[in-house]
């Protein structure tokens, strides 16, 4: 495994723990750094010591990629970039490709920054050195020796064997960026070897700018383009082609680079002095591959021989059964304002990573779909647009409903690459409604605390559409789970008395955290740091923390209250409330609005109750660190995350007989349960251990040993592997895909969104349909059109080609929108061109968007027909081709229709003229559109 890098010091680490993941075990890796700037050497050494580190004079990639290659030790030799991203099944692929002795060579798809689009998937250059990227799939004959075009594989994502490498003399180092694979899978191919394009075998490209190219794509520096592109077409283009037909190619290359660099420059993209510069190394590029081209010289070097006592095998993060390959589904993704469900998310994530599971978190967004390697783990940030269907606009849940049915696309284009083994996601906001329908996977679905049992502690809940939705989208799920996870006895028995019993295999697992307390932490027993305050005895200082959004399940108007009563008696003692305001206080006002509208005359009871709001983690756990007593008087917690947090820090808790916060805290051993909304038994409680400073450290003692004993994280990621295993296991090859997966969601429609047969039908369909995942190309596109030209051509480009249109583009594109060019057939055109091909843009939902562009094309047809012959063809031209029509075209037309021909002949023939067809204007009207008799 050979990475050649160059000043990326923070992407080639991210490249390097990918590596970690892979699932081919057997391999070495070796980095080859080029002559980085002052401060810029690569920190290798924190990737560990088996990583091999190689020194490269110049900056040449064919010379890395040599340096490389020469202390390769294996049999095959395959090559990253320093700004990719593996998939964890891609060394796997390559490899299993090379059981076909007659294999030199193979490599798989490239993904671009969103990892949404494909980037490269096919890849084809003539001997002139032109690319082309639309032909697929690749046939014999583009690797046949003398093949012109021929395939070749992607510097980001290839391997070859090394025996083959060594025989044409590695990469011939006049390409020092640029046509260097070019030039070595032709000749591997001139010598009768095979390449193997996979489909598959992804890595993503993160396409880092460089001292090339910038971050927007433009070239700073021209000379090493044209000067590889002159040196290859000089050495390959003349077999079958005259030297004229070589010199003009190249001719046409040079001008469309100059043509770009001057568009940029009118565009002020470059400056005048990056302008000149670019034409002057432009120049000299011409110069220097002509001269090089003509000369014939390939500078390849002799490679020695593997030595294979110099393997080094790179330490993946799995060492025992093949890992898992999980996709964890939340609502919620830190760093954003999170509650439990996204926290044990993110800490269960990062736990299974570091042992060496295949881990992806989907959560949604409404921006752009993008998926991100970080920390080992694979986040999904899967976007969730509004579908409009009929019959689910105006209803409250079709948020929820749209993002459960996103990321069951992302879950199933995930299955298509390679299988998933299993799906886990949480009851709240229906995460797993579409996925527990789908037998390719099994669904795991954790129990939290229901909708339905907080819409009960909130009666302003009883009429909000959305939570009546979601109450009605959860017992859906609950009734569709095959399996189901419960960090509680209690969340189980609430769940069913709630919704009937439940038709699922069932896991109890209690969750986890990690520790996070400082070693040796020996807090006083006031347990607090707090700035002393006048008048105060340093050793009263008490102070009681709460952790969660502040609303009533939570029991926060219960904890006020019980502050208001203790405060006065204890001159230490303290209240901090951490969390989020919400509005679900049933007071018109948030708790922090309401407590400080009732204590206004009370200023020294005031400074000793502090509203932290939202804190960061860091923040957090100073908060825990310092506390002297924990208290979670909740109404209801399924299982209590915050108790668990508490016990890690030693914490002597005060929670309540509800949910299954008795499972956690065991009353008066490590802390006290009260009576759930019962004022006066929460005050009992927290007075024992605001009086008591013997009972607060025998409690926090208890506290500190129940977590090691049963809560950390590393028992409860032990036990979630060890379920899904064997869920995975039962489930493996049990089922295949549902055929009625349609109809059951029509069924699932029409019960929770009370949708009748027809729209249900309708809408499952336009909801399994996967064309519009992970983007929504016609949904996205359709809020464009009234947009002005600059973003509606901006918009489209990045939508469609996951860029910005380059200069040239961008000044043709603006001047044709200007003039009133037909904006659908602007995107027609770029959904089908060779950049979108490649990129693997699916163009089914074209036809669909041009019917709705074009919706009221029959209505305009009917109110011309009465109209004049020249106003008629005017007017039906204007709508079916969105322009005017040229004179002579008027002319034609019209005298046809003054000639007696019928007005539905030259309806026709303009419907069935390349314009529309091109337009994908539909015909499916016309029977409606027949005008008068």
């Amino acid at each position: 495994m050979v990475i050649s890098t160059l000043d990326r010091g923070d992407s080639v680490g991210r490249t390097l723990v990918a590596l970690r993941y892979q699932r081919h075990r057997e391999f070495e890796v070796l980095v080859v750094e080029g002559p980085a700037h002052a401060g810029e050497r690569t920190p290798l050494a924190d990737h560990g010591p088996e990583t091999r580190v190689v020194r490269c004079p110049v900056a040449n990639i064919s010379h890395s990629r040599n340096l490389g290659i020469a202390k390769a030790s294996g049999d095959i030799v395959a090559f990253l970039d320093d700004d990719a991203v593996p998939e964890p099944a891609w060394l796997e692929r390559l490899v299993a490709a090379y059981d076909d002795p007659r294999v030199v060579g193979a490599g798989g798809i490239v993904l671009d920054p969103s990892a949404c689009r494909v980037q490269y998937q096919y890849s084809f250059c003539d001997r002139l050195g032109e690319p082309a990227f639309d032909t697929r799939p690749p046939a014999e004959e583009h690797m046949t020796p003398g093949a012109d075009p021929f395939a070749y594989l992607q510097g980001t994502n290839m391997s070859f064997r090394r025996d083959a490498l060594v025989q044409i003399g590695g990469f011939d180092e006049e390409y020092d960026y640029l046509y260097d694979e070019v030039d070595a899978c032709l000749r591997l191919i001139d010598r009768g070897g095979l390449l193997r394009p996979l489909p598959d075998a992804a890595v993503q490209h993160l396409y880092l700018p460089s001292r090339i190219r910038r971050s927007d794509g433009l070239w700073r520096d021209p000379f090493s383009l044209v000067k590889n592109r002159h040196y290859f077409a000089l050495r390959y283009g003349q077999t079958g082609r005259t030297p004229d037909e070589v010199w003009a190619a190249l001719d046409t290359y040079v001008a469309e680079l100059s043509r770009v660099a001057d568009t940029a420059r009118a565009d002020n993209r470059f400056s005048a002095q990056e302008h000149e510069y670019f034409l002057a190394r432009l120049k000299r590029g011409v110069e220097v591959g002509r001269r090089r081209g003509l000369a014939q010289d390939g500078r390849g070097r002799r490679l020695p021989p593997a030595a294979r006592a110099d393997f080094r095998r790179y330490g993946v993060r799995h060492s025992g059964p093949v890992p898992l390959r999980i996709c964890l589904l939340s609502p919620e993704h830190p760093p954003e304002d999170i509650g439990g469900v996204g926290r044990v998310t993110s800490e269960t994530a990062r736990a299974l990573a570091a042992r060496g599971q295949e881990v992806h978190v989907l959560t949604r967004t409404s921006g752009e779909g993008r998926v991100a390697f970080e920390d080992g783990i694979w986040r999904h940030h899967v976007a969730v647009n509004d579908r409009h269907l009929p019959g689910l606009e105006g209803w409250g849940s079709a948020d929820d409903l749209y993002a459960a049915v996103a990321k069951y696309h992302e879950v199933v284009r995930l299955h298509e690459r390679a299988p998933v083994d299993i799906v886990v996601a949480p009851l709240w906001r229906a995460e797993g409604l579409i996925c527990v329908l789908d037998g390719r996977f099994p669904t795991v679905t954790r129990l939290v605390t229901p909708m339905k049992t907080i819409a009960r502690m909130h009666p302003s809940f009883a009429l909000n559409p959305q939570v009546q939705g979601l109450i009605r989208l959860e017992k859906a799920v609950l009734e569709r789970s095959r399996y189901a996870l419960a960090a509680s006895r209690a969340v189980v028995a609430e769940v069913e008395s709630e919704y009937g019993s439940l038709d699922a295999r069932i896991a109890l697992l209690a969750l986890g955290v990690a520790d996070r307390r400082a070693p040796n932490a020996s807090p006083p027993p006031g347990g607090s740091d707090q700035v002393q305050r006048s008048g105060e005895d340093p050793d009263l200082r008490i102070e009681v923390l709460f952790v969660g959004r502040l609303e009533r399940r939570k029991g926060v108007d219960v904890l006020l209250a019980a502050a208001r009563q203790l405060l006065p008696d204890c001159p230490g003692l303290s209240f901090t409330l951490v969390g989020p305001d919400t509005p679900n206080t049933e007071l018109e006002a948030t708790y922090r609005e309401a407590f400080w509208r009732e204590t206004q005359g009370e200023p020294a009871l005031r400074e000793r109750v502090y509203f932290a709001g939202p804190v960061d983690d860091q923040e957090l756990w100073d908060l825990y660190q310092r506390a002297a007593i924990f208290c979670a008087p909740s109404r209801y917690e399924s299982f209590g995350n915050v108790l668990i947090e508490a016990l890690m820090f030693g914490k002597p808790v005060v929670a309540c007989r509800a949910g299954g916060m008795p499972e956690v805290i065991e009353d008066a051993r490590n802390g006290f349960l009260a009576e759930p909304g019962d004022v006066p038994s929460l005050v009992y409680c927290l007075r024992r251990l605001i009086d008591d400073a013997d009972l607060r450290e025998i409690f926090g003692q208890r506290s500190r040993a129940r977590y090691l004993t049963h809560y950390t994280l590393d028992q409860a990621v032990s036990g979630l592997i060890t379920i899904s295993r064997d869920i995975a296991d039962e489930h493996r090859g049990s089922r295949a895909a549902d055929p009625s997966l349609a109809p059951a969601i029509a069924e699932l429609l029409k019960a929770v969104a009370q949708l009748d047969g027809v729209d249900a039908a309708v809408a499952a369909r336009s909801l399994l349909d996967g064309s519009s995942y992970p983007i929504d190309y016609r949904g996205r596109i359709d809020e464009l059109f009234d947009a002005p030209s600059a973003d509606f051509l901006d918009g489209v480009y990045r939508i469609v080609l996951g860029r910005e249109p380059d200069p040239r583009g961008r000044v043709a594109g603006l001047r044709y929108l200007d003039g009133g060019g037909d904006r659908l057939r602007m995107v027609v055109q770029l959904c089908q061109s060779a950049e979108a091909r490649r990129r693997g843009v699916p163009t089914g939902w074209l036809g669909d968007l041009a019917a709705q562009r074009l919706s009221d094309l029959p209505a305009l047809v009917r109110q011309a027909w009465p109209l004049p012959d020249e106003s008629f063809v005017r007017t039906v031209f204007e709508a079916v081709l969105g322009r005017e029509p040229e004179e002579e075209a008027t002319t034609s037309y019209t005298r046809a229709l003054t000639s007696g021909r019928d007005r539905r002949e030259v309806l026709r023939l303009i419907l069935d003229s390349e314009e529309a067809r091109a337009r994908l204007v539909p015909t499916d009207w016309l029977s409606e559109s027949r005008g008068p008799a």
